[in-house]
């Protein structure tokens, strides 16, 4: 009885479309923000699939190619696509935002095969109203509207396609990984042992903390003598923020990080870039040896990457 019932267990995963018998494809991850597409975008990560060069290892979102499909630039999207068709037999890219973009790309893309992930609309619009102290009702609006824009465009091409539960997924990470990775075209040997024990979990403070909504972003890149150098900003808020400059544990200097950063705003990180900032130390206080600097902006409780740092003369 127990065997006869098992195939009308519902296991989360559903193949829309068969993967293609073929070892070359473009893996794309479809879904809501907030709604589970880093799970699989980093599962995809850690079985080796190529998911981008500058790759955020929090939400494992390609930067350079997102930049790229985002600002409208073919070319410049064409390019990196032939560079990775060339470089992988499979290679990966995860973006919310992708919804708005693939209509026009999907023929761009060699053998695209598509994951989509769905999630209880209440838990999307619950972790943006903590994350983002946007409104709940308006955050279930909006991820119904994005989840009826991915059905229509699977059901407007008739690539490959898998379907994901995150709820249902969660209590079989085992049997999705396995989905996983024979849709992507990996063998069991390819894939690292327990991964589905070490990497799917909830609540993980790293993405808590990555996707809140005043989350603080900067690096102190370079500790001198007389000088320590940076940017900081508020994810979302291009307005300046204040950091503050500690020396053993002793406040030294608070300045404004507004300064222009031609870099961060290339990145498309920063509207108008001026984000940086410059520390430069008193004549009569420069760093010695063995100084402990820490940066931090004014309200958080992180330092800035880069800090703490031991100084060396």
């Amino acid at each position: 009885m127990k065997k006869a019932l098992e195939k009308f267990v519902n296991t989360g995963v559903t193949i829309l479309r068969p993967a293609l018998d073929a070892p070359d494809r473009t893996i794309v991850v479809l879904g809501a923000a907030r709604g589970g597409t880093s799970l699989i975008a980093g599962l995809l990560h850690h079985m080796g699939i190529f998911m981008g060069e500058r790759l955020d290892q929090v939400v494992y979102e390609d930067l350079d190619f997102s930049n790229a499909v985002e600002s409208g630039d073919r070319e410049s999207r064409l390019r990196l696509i032939r560079e990775r068709d060339a470089s992988h037999e499979r290679w990966g890219w995860k973006r919310p935002a992708s919804i708005d973009h693939l209509p026009a790309m999907h023929a761009d893309l060699r053998n695209p095969h598509y994951i989509a992930v769905f999630r209880d609309i209440a838990a999307i619009a619950t972790r943006n109203r903590l994350s983002m102290n946007s409104d709940t009702l308006v955050n279930m609006k909006q991820a119904l509207t994005h989840y009826g824009r991915i059905v229509a465009f699977l059901e407007s091409v008739q690539a490959p396609a898998l379907l994901v539960s995150y709820e249902k997924a969660l209590l079989n990470g085992d049997g999705l990984v396995e989905q996983i990775a024979s849709f992507s075209g990996l063998s069991g040997e390819q894939i690292p042992a327990g991964l589905a024990e070490e990497f799917i979990r909830v609540n993980i403070p790293e993405y808590l903390d990555a996707t809140r909504a005043d989350r603080v972003i900067g690096t102190v890149g370079q500790i001198k003598k007389r000088v320590i150098r940076g940017w900081a900003m508020k994810r979302g808020d291009d307005s300046p923020v204040k950091v503050a400059l500690y020396v053993n544990g002793k406040l030294r200097a608070r300045i404004e990080a507004d300064e222009l950063r031609p870099d961060i705003k290339r990145r498309g990180l920063h509207a108008s870039g001026k984000c940086g900032f410059e520390f430069r130390m008193k004549k009569n206080e420069p760093l010695a040896d063995g100084d402990v600097v820490r940066v931090r902006v004014k309200g958080d409780v992180k330092d800035l990457r880069g800090t703490p740092m031991r100084f060396k003369a």
